[in-house]
C-alpha cells in the first residue's frame, strides 16, 4: 500500500508526456501473450513427439516459465508435480508445491496457498527449506489481503522455527517479512535497520527467489527512508546481476527484469525525472513477461493520472473502472483520481459525487478494519489472559500492533486529504518540467557531438594499432633471417667438435639459446593478432627448464661467482607455457649475472598446494630502497649508470600477468637482490574461469 500511496502522490508532478497513446489493458496483455505464443507452440510440438517422463517434465517446466505467475501456469505446474511423483523425485514434487503457493499468492488466493503449504508438511513430515518458502508466501498473502493479525501470527510461528533451527537463511526470511510489516506500519527506520541482517544472507543464495526477496525489500526500505541514491545504486547492481548471461535460463529472470524496471520507475517518480520515466515505461513492455493483474493495476493507475491531466475523461473513467473491479482495497484512492479528473474539466457535479463516494469508501474501510481489529484483539486478549505466564510478551506486542494499525489508518486518511491539496499544483510543476525537457534535449545534442569525436579517436587508434602490428611483423622477420643462419652453423660447429667435450658443451649452449630466441621470434610473427596471442600450455618438468636456464648463464657469470640450483624434488611437473617461463627466468638470471661481481647466484624452487615459487637470489649491488616497485615499469633502471635498456623486468611482469602469477622483490633480503616469481599450480582452470566470467 505504501508504494501505491507514493506513486499516487508523486505521479501528479510528472509531465503528461508519458504514454500519451491510450491502449486497452486487455490489448496490452494480449500483446505480451502473443510474444510467447510461438515458443509455446514449439514446445507443445516437442511434447507430442516424446514419451520420456524426464523430457516431458523439462518441457512442462519451460511452458510454465512462459506463463510465469499467470493462472495459465497452474496446469503446467500440476503436470510437473504428477511427473515428479511418477519419477519418485521428492525435491521436484516439493518445488511444484512451492510454485503453486507462489502463483496463488500472486492471485490473492490465501486458502490455496495454505492448502499447498499443508501438502508440503504432509509430504515431508517436518519443516524445512520448502516449508519456509511456502510460509513466506502465506504470510505475504495474508498481509496483502489485509489480515494483519493472521500475517503476524504466521510470522511468529516462522520466527520460532528459525530460533529453533538457528539457520541464518531461515532468520533472514523472517527479518525480510518483518521489515515489510514495519514499512507498512510507517516504521521505516526500523525496516531500514534490518537490511544489514538479511541482505547479505539472501543475496548470496543461488536460488533467485531469495535474491528477489533481498533486493525488493532493501530497495523499497531505502526509498521510504529517502535514501534514493543508495536505492538507485542497489537497483543498478540488481540489474547487472539479472542481465548476466548466467541468468539467461533462470525461471525468475523475466519477472526480475520486470521488477527491476518497477524499482527504477519508483525512483524516477520520486526524483521527478521525466526522461527516466519515459525510458522505463517503454522497457516494461519490451521483455516477454506477462504482467499480472496487480502489475496492470499499477500501470492503469499511472495512465489514469496522466490522462486526467490531458482532460481525457473517458479514458480516465475506463481505467478507474478497471481498477475498481480488480483491486477494491484501494477504492478510495481510485475514486479520488476520478474526482480530480472531473474537477479539472469543471464537471463539478460528478466531481462532488466521486469525492463523496471516495469518502464513504474510506470510512467503510476504516470501520471494517477497526471492527476486525477489535474482534481479533478481543480474541487474542482472551487467549493470552489464559496463558499470561508464558505469553505476556506477545500480548504487549499485540497491543502495540493494534495501536500502530490504528495510526496507519489515520495516516492513510490524512494522506488522502493531502492528495486533494496537491491537485492545485499541477500547472506550475508542468511548466518547470517542460523547461527541464528543453535542457535535456540540449544536453543530448552535446553528448552526440562528444560521441562523434570519440568515434573519430577510435578510428585513429585502430590505424595506429595496424601500423604497429605491421612494424612488429617486419622487424621480427628481419631478426629471424640471421637467427636461422646462427642455428644452422651452430649445428655444423657441434658436429665438428664431437671429440672435444668443452667445445661441444659451448656449442650446445649456443644452439640451445639460438633455438630459444628463434622460437620467441616465431611467436611474435605468428601471434601478432590479439586472437592468436594465447598461451601455449603443456605439462613440463620446470626443474629441467630451470637447470637449462641456469646452465646457459654460465658463460656470462664473472669469475668468482658461484651458480647454485636448489630444488627439493627431482621433478616438478607443471602445466605452463615453456617459452614464456624460460624467457622470464633467463631475464631474471641475466640481471643477476650483470650486477653480481662476487659471491653467488642461486635459483631456488619451492612447491606447495597453490604455487610453484621460483626465487633468483644474488649477492650483487641490490635494488635501491624505494624503487622495488618502479623497476618493473617500462625503461626503468635501478640507477642512471645501470646496464641495459630497462625493458627486461617490464617484460617479466607482462609474462607474469599472462601466467596469472605474482612477481615481486623480497625487501627483507639485504645481501643483494632477491626476485620471487609465484606460478599458480592450477593455471589451466584459472584461465578457463576467467574466460567464463
Amino acid at each position: 500500500m505504501k508504494r501505491l500511496l507514493l506513486i499516487l502522490l508523486a505521479i501528479m508532478t510528472i509531465s503528461s508526456s508519458v504514454y500519451a497513446e491510450v491502449e486497452s489493458l486487455s490489448a496490452i496483455k494480449h500483446r505480451q501473450y502473443e510474444k510467447v505464443r510461438p515458443k509455446q507452440e514449439a514446445l507443445l510440438r516437442d511434447l507430442a513427439n516424446t514419451s520420456d517422463p524426464r523430457d516431458c517434465y523439462n518441457i512442462y517446466d519451460e511452458l510454465s516459465k512462459l506463463y510465469f505467475n499467470q493462472l495459465d501456469e497452474v496446469p503446467y505446474i500440476e503436470k510437473k508435480i504428477e511427473l515428479a511423483i511418477s519419477l519418485e523425485e521428492k525435491d521436484l514434487e516439493l518445488e511444484g508445491y512451492v510454485d503453486m503457493c507462489r502463483n496463488y499468492y500472486d492471485h490473492d488466493n490465501t486458502d490455496m496457498v495454505k492448502e499447498y503449504r499443508a501438502k508440503i508438511e504432509q509430504k515431508t513430515g517436518a519443516k524445512g527449506r520448502y516449508w519456509v518458502l511456502a510460509k513466506y508466501y502465506e504470510v505475504e498473502s495474508l498481509f496483502w489481503s489485509s489480515d494483519m493479525r493472521g500475517a503476524w501470527d504466521q510470522l511468529q510461528e516462522l520466527s520460532r522455527y528459525a530460533d529453533k533451527t538457528g539457520d541464518e537463511l531461515d532468520r533472514a526470511v523472517v527479518n525480510v517479512l518483518t521489515a515489510d510489516i514495519y514499512s507498512f506500519l510507517n516504521q521505516d527506520d526500523r525496516a531500514y535497520e534490518l537490511i544489514d541482517s538479511y541482505f547479505p544472507v539472501l543475496s548470496k543464495q543461488s536460488d533467485s527467489r531469495y535474491k528477489q526477496m533481498a533486493y525488493v525489500s532493501a530497495i523499497e526500505a531505502m526509498i521510504y527512508t529517502d535514501n534514493l541514491d543508495e536505492a538507485y545504486k542497489l537497483t543498478q547492481q540488481w540489474e547487472e546481476m539479472v542481465e548476466n548471461p548466467r541468468f539467461a535460463n533462470d525461471r525468475y529472470a523475466e519477472e526480475m527484469r520486470w521488477t527491476v524496471q518497477l524499482e527504477y520507475l519508483t525512483y524516477y517518480i520520486m526524483t521527478q525525472d521525466v526522461g527516466g520515466i519515459n525510458r522505463t515505461m517503454e522497457k516494461l513492455w519490451e521483455n516477454k513477461y506477462i504482467p499480472t493483474e496487480w502489475s496492470l493495476c499499477q500501470f492503469a493507475l499511472m495512465r489514469a493520472m496522466i490522462n486526467r491531466d490531458y482532460g481525457e475523461i473517458e479514458d480516465v473513467e475506463a481505467d478507474v473502472e478497471y481498477l475498481l473491479q480488480r483491486r477494491n482495497r484501494y477504492r478510495p484512492q481510485y475514486l479520488t483520481v476520478l474526482a480530480s479528473a472531473y474537477w479539472n474539466v469543471k464537471l463539478y457535479s460528478k466531481a462532488s459525487k466521486a469525492f463523496r463516494d471516495a469518502n464513504d469508501a474510506l470510512n467503510q474501510s476504516i470501520t471494517e478494519n477497526m471492527i476486525r481489529e477489535v474482534e481479533q484483539y478481543g480474541e487474542l486478549s482472551k487467549r493470552f489472559s489464559e496463558e499470561t505466564a508464558i505469553d505476556d510478551t506477545r500480548l504487549r506486542e499485540a497491543r502495540n500492533l493494534h495501536i500502530a494499525l490504528t495510526a496507519g489508518v489515520i495516516l492513510a486518511f490524512l494522506s488522502l486529504i493531502f492528495l486533494v491539496g496537491l491537485l492545485y499544483r499541477n500547472v506550475k510543476i508542468s511548466r518547470k518540467l517542460k523547461q527541464m525537457n528543453t535542457r535535456i534535449e540540449d544536453n543530448s545534442k552535446r553528448v552526440a557531438a562528444v560521441n562523434a569525436n570519440l568515434a573519430n579517436a577510435i578510428k585513429q587508434e585502430e590505424i595506429s594499432c595496424r601500423k604497429k602490428n605491421e612494424f612488429i611483423a617486419n622487424i621480427s622477420h628481419e631478426i629471424r633471417t640471421p637467427l636461422n643462419a646462427i642455428v644452422g652453423f651452430s649445428e655444423i660447429l657441434a658436429a665438428s667438435c664431437e671429440n672435444n667435450d668443452e667445445s661441444k658443451e659451448f656449442t650446445q649452449i649456443i644452439r640451445a639459446n639460438s633455438d630459444l630466441m628463434l622460437d620467441l621470434v616465431n611467436q611474435i610473427i605468428d601471434e601478432r593478432s590479439e586472437e592468436n596471442a594465447a598461451l601455449h600450455l603443456e605439462k613440463i618438468n620446470v626443474a629441467e627448464v630451470a637447470r637449462t636456464g641456469l646452465y646457459s648463464l654460465s658463460a656470462l657469470v664473472k669469475d668468482g661467482v658461484d651458480l647454485v640450483f636448489s630444488c627439493d624434488q627431482p621433478e616438478v611437473m607443471l602445466t605452463t607455457d615453456r617459452y614464456r617461463l624460460q624467457q622470464l627466468l633467463t631475464n631474471l638470471l641475466g640481471n643477476a649475472a650483470n650486477f653480481t661481481e662476487q659471491g653467488s647466484i642461486t635459483l631456488d624452487i619451492q612447491v606447495d598446494e597453490h604455487y610453484v615459487t621460483f626465487s633468483v637470489i644474488d649477492t650483487g649491488c641490490g635494488i635501491p630502497k624505494g624503487k622495488e616497485a618502479a623497476i618493473f615499469e617500462q625503461f626503468e633502471k635501478g640507477s642512471e649508470t645501470s646496464k641495459g635498456s630497462g625493458l627486461g623486468l617490464f617484460i617479466c611482469r607482462s609474462i607474469t600477468n599472462q601466467l596469472y602469477g605474482k612477481l615481486y622483490v623480497d625487501t627483507e633480503y639485504t645481501q643483494g637482490a632477491k626476485f620471487v616469481f609465484k606460478h599458480p599450480t592450477m593455471l589451466q582452470s584459472m584461465i578457463t574461469d576467467n574466460v567464463v566470467k
